[in-house]
């Protein structure tokens, strides 16, 4: 049990949902869209979007982005500018004080909730609402920061022992998920 105050999602960050594309938009040039596919890698190929866009869609190097149905996920954008598609919520902080990174390790620990409050037969999805009332603890900025650290040298540690034996043990071989 956390002994620091909760706080919902909703509270949190703004949750923009990407854009809706049909087939007939894809370009073979402009932005790529990024799909769930491209972030899970089981697609890594791009369509293109060259038409004016909402800039609210936009998403650039660094951003966090969440898969909300079919496929759960949280995942950084590690990439150029490009245009997000429906079903991938971009996480937007200005509510709260909040690293991050912190809420990056938050959502990774919350899936497993947010998996078991799913809903639909053919391609599941958590709906708004109960994706607004999840919720996280919230230390102060620096515990948040103390934490994060924390889990990053556990990540690292456990990296370097699992991958001792390669030659290529460079350290950009074992970063965290990024689309």
């Amino acid at each position: 049990m956390s002994k620091f105050a909760k706080v919902k999602l909703k509270n949190c960050a703004t949750f923009i949902n990407g854009m809706a594309f049909k087939p007939i938009d894809w370009d073979v040039k402009g932005l790529p869209i990024v799909r769930i596919q491209n972030l899970t890698g089981t697609n890594k190929n791009f369509n293109y979007y060259s038409k004016e866009y909402n800039p609210k869609f936009e998403i650039n190097n660094g951003d966090l982005l969440i898969s909300w149905s079919a496929s759960l996920g949280i995942f950084i954008w590690n990439n150029d500018k490009a245009i997000l598609n429906q079903h991938i919520f971009k996480v937007v902080f200005y509510k709260i004080e909040i690293n991050k990174k912190y809420f990056y390790f938050c959502i990774l620990d919350v899936l497993e909730e947010m998996s078991e409050k799913t809903h639909g037969s053919v391609m599941r999805h958590i709906t708004k609402g109960d994706f607004d009332n999840i919720e996280i603890p919230l230390p102060s900025l620096k515990k948040q920061e103390r934490i994060v650290g924390i889990l990053d040298e556990l990540i690292q540690s456990a990296l370097q022992k699992a991958f001792n034996p390669l030659k290529d043990n460079t350290k950009k071989n074992y970063q965290l998920p990024q689309g």
